[in-house]
C-alpha cells in the first residue's frame, strides 16, 4: 500500500493535528491567515522535531543528523529542528509542496506514535492512502517543463498579452460609455470567482539593484475587488506603494488586470501594470504574469516582467489601513485590517519577506522575474556578498 506524499499528505495531517491538540488541550485554534494563532501548534511539534536526530529506531523515521553542542544550547524557536506558527500556518491553507522532512514526522509521532516509515509499514488510517484513482491521475501528470521550455512559454504569453492589451485599448477607445465587457460577457460564477479579498504577492523587490538584502524577497499586498456597476474594481495596499484598476475576463477562465499608482492631472498613468492570469473554477490561488515596475529608488525605476500570486482570503469584507499608531512603529510597516462578514476583524502587517524554502513563494524567486534590458548582477542566486 501506497500512502500519500508532499502537499496532500502534510495538508491532511497538520489538520488531524489542530483536532487532536484541541481535544487535549481545551485550547480552541482560530485558523485563520494570522501565524501568531499556529504558535501552540508549532511549540507542541517542535517538543518531538527536536528528539528526532536521537529517536531514528524507536520511532522508525529517517536519520536526522545530531546539531553541534552550540545548536543544542539555543532555545525555540532559533534551533534547527524548530517549526514556526507561520510553517503551520502555510501548510493548513496549501500552500507548502515540499514540506519539511521534521514536520512530516513530528505529525506522524504526534498522532499515530511512530515516523513515516514506521506508518508505511502499518498503516491505520486509509485517509492517508493513495487510492488507484490518484495513481492513475498522476500516471497522466506530464513531467516539468525545461527552463528552455518555461522561458519560451513565458515570451509567447507575454506576446499573447501584448497583442490583447492593444485589442483592448483599441476596443475601449472605439467603444461608448463605461461597459467593461469586450468580446466575452462572464457568467455571475465567474464574477463571483474573482471578487473579495486577495492576498496577492510578488518577488519585483529581487529587481531592485540598489537594496543589498534583496535576494529571494518578496512583497505582500492585500487587496479588495468588487463589481461596482458593470465592472470590477480593484484596490491593492502594498508595504509602501497602493495601486488603483481595474479586473476584465477576456474569455473563459481568462483574466485581464490592469492598474496603476496615481493618475496625473492631464490623465496619464503613473507606472501602470498590466497582467494575464488564468483562474479555474474551484481555485483560490492564481498565478498571473505581469508587466510592471521594479519601483526602485535613486531614479532607477524600470519595466519589468514578473510573476504574481494572488490567494483569495474571502468572498467579501472590508480593508482599512492603520496609520500613526504603536502597531506601525513597532513593524516599521503598514497595517491593513479586514472586517470580515461577522463583523471580526484581522490585521495585516504588509512587509517584504525572505522566501522560505518548500514555501508557495518558492515560485517568486529569481527566476520569476524578467529585466527590461539584461543586466549581470541585479537577479541573485546566492545572498549579496558581506563586505
Amino acid at each position: 500500500m501506497e500512502i500519500l506524499t508532499g502537499k496532500e499528505e502534510v495538508h491532511y495531517l497538520i489538520r488531524k493535528v489542530i483536532v487532536k491538540f484541541e481535544e487535549a488541550s481545551g485550547q480552541v485554534i482560530v485558523c485563520n491567515t494570522n501565524r501568531e494563532n499556529y504558535a501552540a501548534i508549532a511549540q507542541q511539534l517542535s517538543l518531538i522535531s527536536n528528539e528526532l536526530p536521537f529517536t531514528a529506531q524507536e520511532k522508525q523515521h529517517q536519520e536526522y543528523p545530531v546539531p553541534n553542542d552550540k545548536e543544542l544550547n539555543l532555545q525555540y524557536p532559533h534551533r534547527q529542528y524548530d517549526l514556526t506558527g507561520g510553517q503551520i500556518k502555510d501548510v493548513y491553507f496549501g500552500l507548502v509542496k515540499k514540506p519539511r522532512p521534521q514536520l512530516v514526522d513530528a505529525c506522524y509521532i504526534y498522532l499515530y506514535g511512530v515516523g513515516r516509515l514506521g506508518f508505511e509499514k502499518n498503516p491505520v488510517d486509509n485517509n492517508l492512502l493513495v487510492t488507484n484513482t490518484e495513481k492513475l491521475a498522476d500516471s497522466t501528470l506530464t513531467k516539468k517543463p525545461s527552463s528552455r521550455r518555461f522561458l519560451i512559454l513565458l515570451l509567447l504569453i507575454l506576446g499573447l498579452f501584448t497583442l490583447s492589451t492593444i485589442y483592448l485599448l483599441v476596443s475601449h477607445y472605439d467603444k461608448a460609455g463605461n461597459e467593461m465587457w469586450t468580446s466575452y460577457q462572464p457568467s455571475d460564477d465567474e464574477i463571483a470567482s474573482i471578487t473579495g479579498i486577495w492576498m496577492y504577492q510578488t518577488g519585483a523587490p529581487q529587481a531592485r539593484s540598489n537594496e543589498a538584502n534583496r535576494y529571494r524577497r518578496y512583497a505582500n499586498n492585500i487587496m479588495t475587488i468588487k463589481k461596482v456597476g458593470n465592472r470590477l474594481l480593484l484596490e491593492r495596499h502594498g508595504a509602501t506603494i497602493n495601486h488603483s484598476g481595474y479586473v476584465e475576463f477576456t474569455s473563459p477562465g481568462i483574466l485581464s488586470i490592469h492598474s496603476f499608482v496615481a493618475r496625473s492631472a492631464d490623465g496619464s498613468l503613473v507606472n501602470p501594470s498590466h497582467s494575464l492570469a488564468k483562474l479555474a473554477p474551484g481555485d483560490s490561488v492564481m498565478y498571473a504574469i505581469s508587466s510592471t515596475w521594479s519601483f526602485e529608488s535613486d531614479d532607477n525605476n524600470d519595466l519589468i516582467g514578473a510573476r504574481n500570486i494572488y490567494t483569495k482570503l474571502s468572498d467579501i469584507g472590508e480593508l482599512r489601513t492603520i496609520v500613526n499608531t504603536p502597531e506601525n512603529a513597532a513593524c516599521h510597516c503598514k497595517i491593513v485590517e479586514w472586517t470580515r462578514s461577522d463583523g471580526a476583524t484581522e490585521k495585516f502587517n504588509l512587509t517584504y519577506a525572505t522566501i522560505e524554502p518548500g514555501s508557495i513563494e518558492e515560485d517568486l524567486d529569481e527566476n520569476s522575474v524578467i529585466l527590461r534590458k539584461p543586466k549581470q548582477g541585479v537577479l541573485l542566486s546566492q545572498p549579496y556578498p558581506v563586505r
